[in-house]
């Protein structure tokens, strides 16, 4: 492509263009590039604020202070391309002189900064500033700025301080999960640690190197009205051994709140993770799920329970090709492709869906065509 057409393609068709761009293209193509930025076009212009780093390497500092100041040299500044500037910035000229000024003005100009990256390119110039960029934003519960923070020791008293206020508050999850890595850092966790049995977010925390007597307490969570202890519950259920994961999972088809949102909720997420349950899975479960779809009403629990049958091989192959019970039962009618994919076409499953095929009708008939061509692509 000519200069020209670069340019112009760099706007475009922005990331292809840009990997196969020659860093060695020279001064006409630079020129051309710094001449096609265009209003309104956000994208298009970031992709062309990195051909020239590419480029020109310090020499296109120019244009990444004119973006930061918002000036008219590269058709309209807005937020997203500000950012592109200072990730930019963050990856080839951290802490460079010439970019202090224009970096403050932005901070003045646009409150839409992504903080970690702004935290990050103004910490050299002044990290007392920064942080003071910073704080604020944890405070407000944005994840990156409580991720920043977090990897700051000598800001530890301030995250402290939020910490322990949205512990106490009404969302929790939000600062726990931002926190990342850094919740296992000994003084962390051991502020975390009073609450693991009261937010889910904690509780997940060490989930994976809890002991037998802690996955038993977990998993009693599975009745709570609570979506967050029951998917820790469940996670909890599947580490324990199979007989036990049945014997507490089992009762969420009988339970005296089966028929409201919660215990529809509850039933279905047990269904949904069965596949990764301790193997070889209980023995009872097959039963237990064949005799829940033949009476359950729920469409959409019907769906999840044709997938978890599904889960225990080609035996049960004839229950999934004839578990629609009509054109309504949707969430079954579309669970039977992907279920009998799971299932596989060998043990003669491919000629009973062959066979159910040319005897179905309507929608039946059009998720068994749907799961032979499966089976014929794989």
């Amino acid at each position: 492509m000519t200069p020209e057409e670069t340019a112009k393609a760099l706007g475009e068709q922005g990331i292809s263009v840009l990997d196969e761009l020659d860093p060695n293209g020279g001064p006409e193509l630079a020129s051309m590039i710094r001449s096609s930025f265009e209003e309104g076009n956000e994208q298009g212009n970031g992709y062309r604020l990195e051909a020239l780093v590419k480029l020109e390497g310090e020499g296109a500092i120019d244009i990444l202070c004119a973006v930061l100041e918002d000036t008219v040299e590269v058709g309209g500044i807005y937020s997203n391309l500000r950012n592109t500037a200072l990730e930019l910035i963050q990856g080839n000229f951290l802490g460079h002189p010439q970019l202090a000024a224009s970096l403050w003005k932005a901070v003045e100009i646009d409150e839409y900064l992504n903080i970690d990256q702004l935290y990050a390119v103004a910490r050299p110039y002044d990290a007392e500033r920064a942080a003071a960029l910073l704080v604020p934003a944890a405070e407000q519960g944005i994840p990156a700025a409580i991720r920043a923070l977090a990897g700051e020791p000598a800001l530890r008293p301030t995250l402290f301080a939020i910490l322990e206020r949205s512990l106490a508050g009404e969302n929790p999850a939000v600062v726990v999960a931002a926190l990342g890595d850094a919740a296992r850092e000994p003084d962390i966790a051991a502020m975390l640690a009073p609450h693991a049995d009261s937010i889910p977010a904690v509780a997940e925390l060490n989930l994976d190197d809890a002991d037998e007597a802690r996955l038993r307490t977990l998993a009693d969570k599975l009745s709570s009205n609570d979506p967050a202890w029951c998917v820790i519950a469940i996670r909890a259920l599947q580490r324990l051994a199979p007989s036990e994961a049945f014997d507490r999972a089992s009762p969420v088809f009988l339970a005296d709140d089966r028929a409201t949102p919660q215990g529809r909720a509850r039933a279905t997420a047990v269904t949904w993770a069965l596949s990764s349950f301790a193997a070889p899975r209980d023995p009872r479960w097959p039963e237990l799920l064949v005799a829940q779809l033949a009476v359950e009403d729920d469409l959409e629990l019907r769906g999840s329970l044709v997938h978890a049958i599904s889960a225990f091989g080609a035996d049960f192959a004839p229950t999934v090709i004839g578990a629609a019970r009509d054109a309504k039962d949707k969430y079954v009618l579309a669970a039977i492709p992907e279920a009998l994919q799971a299932i596989g076409p060998d043990d003669g499953v491919l000629d009973l869906v062959r066979q159910a095929a040319v005897d179905a009708t309507g929608k039946h008939k059009a998720a068994l065509e749907e799961t032979l061509e499966m089976f014929d692509e794989a």
